[in-house]
């Protein structure tokens, strides 16, 4: 099948996943790996974010991709409206959602070489250790002539190996429960009214968020098999719900708004495929699925979130929500189709 913007080409996900798996195997960081690899076809770029990004809106169409260890989400679109405060970021346009956690972007680095295996032209942003945290990869319909300017205006220092100055981060295993005041945690729990109140919650009791799941209690969180989860993304398609995707890593967040495509399996990857959406899921990683309920002062959000074997989150979906923050009663109704199924 011929290549299109809106689809993205198989093969260059095939060797994605394969450098991500040749990075986790040779004990190279995601950018060592690109030098070793691509050499004089990489270009150090300038970390000047309050510049750097707002200047992405002049590739045009885009291929933005977020991933960590498990899954890997791509959106097609543009990157229209950047903003940068103190150590968040922002960029949203046409097609494009990504929250930014600047603390964890040290270095860039442009691939200029073409016909490459190992990865498409585009922009690569690293943490600093080298582990990838958000690439924007050139398409069909991207501006060549943009490209060549942006590299020609941030281009950095010469590149050595030297310059990543960290060890490869090891993830550490998920920290054990500590203990809490069990009905206190409900009690701030049920009085959360905004979405960061979570985070707030966790500081707090100096708590993971999978542990807080764990102890939340009836009616706030319960756990199902990677097969129910799985099995819900086939109901999200058939019933054509419009949902929120969102993906992370340490250093982003990428959200994908709307329909999810086609679902099947292939080898070890669930994968899901729409005209300007993809998202991967490899199944020998995903540990745990937890249906969450949270209150907001607009009514409960519900989500259905995976996490991996060292506790990380990997994914979350939640309903739409109506301009008024009110939650799709369908996917209310979806995710409670899943109590039969807990596992908790």
């Amino acid at each position: 099948m011929a290549r299109t913007q809106a689809d993205p080409e198989p093969a260059a996900r095939a060797e994605r996943r394969t450098r991500h798996d040749l990075a986790s195997r040779t004990g190279l960081s995601d950018a060592r790996l690109l030098m070793r690899e691509l050499g004089d076809g990489l270009v150090r770029l300038r970390p000047n974010w309050d510049e750097l990004l707002p200047a992405l809106e002049s590739l045009g169409t885009v291929r933005a991709v977020t991933r960590n260890a498990h899954v890997i989400h791509q959106s097609v679109g543009s990157l229209g409206h950047a903003h940068v405060r103190e150590d968040m970021g922002w960029l949203v346009g046409s097609g494009m959602d990504l929250r930014l956690m600047l603390g964890h972007w040290h270095h860039a680095l442009a691939v200029v070489a073409r016909d490459n295996p190992m990865a498409e032209r585009g922009v690569y942003f690293f943490d600093a250790d080298g582990s990838q945290v958000h690439g924007v990869e050139l398409t069909s319909e991207s501006s060549q002539g943009a490209f060549a300017a942006l590299v020609t205006r941030f281009r950095g220092p010469r590149l050595t190996p030297e310059f990543l100055s960290c060890a490869p981060v090891v993830q550490s295993p998920a920290r054990r429960i500590p203990l809490v005041d069990i009905v206190d945690l409900r009690v701030r729990w049920d009085a959360m009214g905004e979405p960061g109140d979570f985070s707030d919650l966790l500081a707090h009791f100096g708590m993971t968020r999978l542990n807080a799941l764990r102890l939340a209690g009836p009616g706030r969180a319960f756990s199902v098999g990677v097969e129910s989860g799985c099995t819900l993304l086939e109901y999200i398609r058939d019933e054509a719900l419009s949902v929120e995707v969102h993906v992370a890593n340490v250093g982003a967040v990428q959200i994908h708004h709307g329909y999810v495509g086609s679902f099947r399996e292939a080898d070890d990857w669930w994968r899901i495929r729409n005209p300007r959406f993809s998202l991967d899921l490899r199944r020998a990683g995903l540990a745990e699925v937890w249906v969450v309920r949270r209150p907001t002062h607009r009514g409960p959000v519900h989500s259905l979130e995976w996490y991996g074997f060292d506790g990380s989150l990997l994914m979350q979906i939640f309903g739409h929500r109506s301009t008024g923050g009110v939650e799709d009663a369908r996917w209310r109704h979806l995710l409670g189709s899943l109590e039969g199924d807990r596992t908790d």
